[in-house]
């Protein structure tokens, strides 16, 4: 995680916000993947270990919250719409 204060950003020229950016970028990229290899191991440890690993449907919570993200997409307030865009991040993840 990368945390800049509004101010110091404000005082980057334009050329080190473009670095910057860049850089984190390509760290979200190292992360996700030093993340996966982090939780892989372990997984496969407690497996070998004998304990079952379940991997439950989604779909059915999905389903049951749909009604709930609809209504920040498609939201009015300037509050909800900001709860929109975040939910609108975390399905392009996915």
């Amino acid at each position: 995680m990368l945390v800049i204060s509004a101010r110091v950003w404000a005082d980057l020229s334009d050329q080190q916000k473009e670095w910057l950016q860049q850089a984190v970028d390509e760290s979200v990229t190292c992360d996700r993947k030093l993340w996966t290899e982090a939780e892989e191991k372990p997984l496969e440890v407690v497996k070998a270990g004998g304990v079952a690993v379940s991997y439950p449907d989604k779909k059915p919570f999905q389903d049951a919250v749909k009604p709930m993200w609809d209504k920040y997409l498609t939201a009015e307030s300037k509050e909800d719409q900001a709860i929109g865009a975040l939910i609108r991040k975390i399905q392009e993840i996915r």
